[in-house]
């Protein structure tokens, strides 16, 4: 590689590679007419449901006395985050049998939850901000959320005089306010049961990830599960926001119906240590595409118990197929999984969810900021 940023050649190489992908899997033309109008309405689409959501369920929820939640916010996510969490619980919602009387309720808890859960991980990942973050949202303070709905607030400040852990902390609160709303209308005690399981799995797997470094842990194939144990963020709680509402359909609440939805979450989870296989280097991380590179391709992170040069690692991945097995990988988990889902729930119900994941694949480069 030359005297460009790290960056911009690991984009620059694996653009395509993604691309082809793409091409192949959903028999698209990248570049035709058709593509880009199709893509350009996308574009918009998700871009002013991210910025209604953020006007009207996001901001509204703290208040900061040195800075506005606008700037905070958009300094550590783009509009497209609380998009992803809109649109897909909708999809999930209608997949699920949910009825338009609480489309917004169930909507508007899914946005919340993708966009606190992508600022607490970004507050985990600051040096500036993850020890104060770990102090504050502990397990303890989960499960007394949990246990009992608290009185909405909008100032945290007396709590941490960080405007992050601020915003995460109303985010958190309010999330699971709107749970417990939705609990009072459903009382579907085994739903609410699982839905605590699948939280406090998510959050160890989200605190446990900053201890799985280069130097710390050598990765088995144990680690993969472990990796994956993010899926929960993408897929499960979304689905379980919507069952917790009375007009969803309970019958689907069944281990066999979530076995592929979990699956459709590991797709996010891939795309994600794809676009990030840079940052994961530098940080010395464990990925999917680390862990893939590392165990299937036998690529050495440390030397002599150290992490070797950032740019030497990443040489050695992109001399491998790591990233396109990745690639393959996720996409093999696109069509089983839609195809297990179909087994316990209706073509037409299911085809929402396909087409917004399918273009959030296709797509996905453009809804990421470089």
């Amino acid at each position: 590689m030359g005297t460009r940023s790290l960056k911009t050649e690991y984009w620059d190489f694996m653009r395509p590679i993604y691309r082809n992908a793409m091409i192949e899997a959903f028999e698209i033309t990248v570049g035709s007419p058709a593509y880009n109008v199709q893509r350009r309405r996308f574009l918009q689409h998700m871009s002013g449901v991210g910025l209604k959501c953020l006007k009207s369920v996001i901001y509204p929820t703290v208040v900061l006395h040195e800075s506005s939640a606008c700037e905070i916010i958009s300094e550590q996510i783009t509009v497209y985050v609380p998009a992803y969490g809109h649109e897909l619980t909708k999809s999930f919602h209608i997949a699920l049998g949910g009825k338009q009387k609480m489309m917004n309720s169930v909507c508007d808890t899914g946005t919340v939850f993708n966009t606190g859960i992508t600022l607490f991980d970004r507050a985990l990942d600051s040096d500036e901000t993850t020890e104060s973050l770990k102090n504050v949202i502990t397990l303890e303070y989960l499960l007394e959320l949990i246990s009992q709905k608290h009185t909405r607030r909008t100032d945290y400040s007396h709590v941490s005089r960080k405007p992050l852990i601020q915003v995460v902390l109303a985010l958190v609160n309010e999330y699971f306010i709107r749970c417990h709303e939705l609990m009072e209308k459903s009382r579907r005690a085994s739903v609410w049961e699982e839905h605590t399981r699948s939280l406090l799995a998510l959050f160890l797997a989200a605190v446990r990830g900053v201890e799985y470094s280069f130097e710390k842990h050598t990765p088995t194939d144990e680690t993969y599960a472990f990796v994956l144990e993010r899926a929960l963020a993408f897929s499960k709680i979304l689905a379980i926001d919507s069952l917790l509402a009375p007009d969803s359909d309970s019958d689907l609440f069944r281990p066999e119906v979530f076995d592929p939805i979990l699956g459709l979450g590991k797709i996010f989870v891939i795309i994600d240590d794809i676009r990030d296989v840079l940052n994961d280097i530098q940080r010395g991380l464990w990925s999917y595409v680390t862990v893939k590179a590392a165990l299937d391709y036998r690529v050495q992170v440390l030397e002599d118990g150290k992490k070797r040069d950032d740019r030497k690692i990443l040489e050695d991945i992109l001399s491998t197929d790591a990233i396109e097995s990745s690639l393959q990988d996720m996409l093999t988990l696109y069509t089983h999984s839609f195809d297990q889902l179909q087994d316990y729930i209706s073509p037409a119900r299911v085809y929402p969810l396909k087409q917004v994941i399918k273009k959030i694949l296709i797509y996905s480069l453009d809804l990421k900021e470089e």
